[in-house]
């Protein structure tokens, strides 16, 4: 009985380690994670920019609009630190610094365009 309940504690004790890290990983995506994420979201938002423009379109669409972009300039600035910070710890974080800078160099010309529409 005893090594029953010790066995019992050990598969108990594994599985909350197991759900804590990965609990961590979600909070504290890692910069290709968030990379990705990214990725994702300029992609969906630059298709709904480009259906906006098809069609007539109101301010408060644009400011739709330049409300995500700039949410995702927010995120890309984000990024930016974590590979700052993954380097200045002698960390490779394998992830192209200059892919990531053209990226907020777009997402940043897309608020612009956005501020201009609007006017």
């Amino acid at each position: 009985m005893r090594y029953f309940s010790f066995k019992f504690l050990n598969y108990s004790a594994c599985l909350m380690l197991v759900i804590a890290f990965s609990g961590c990983s979600l909070l504290f995506p890692s910069p290709k994670k968030k990379l990705q994420s990214i990725e994702s979201k300029y992609i969906q938002t630059q298709l709904k920019f480009d259906r906006t423009l098809e069609n007539s379109f109101t301010n408060s669409q644009i400011d739709s609009l330049k409300e995500s972009y700039e949410e995702l300039y927010e995120d890309v600035n984000s990024l930016l630190e974590d590979i700052d910070q993954a380097e200045k710890e002698g960390k490779s974080t394998n992830i192209d610094k200059e892919l990531v800078e053209y990226y907020r160099l777009r997402i940043q010309n897309k608020v612009v365009i956005c501020g201009d529409l609007k006017d």
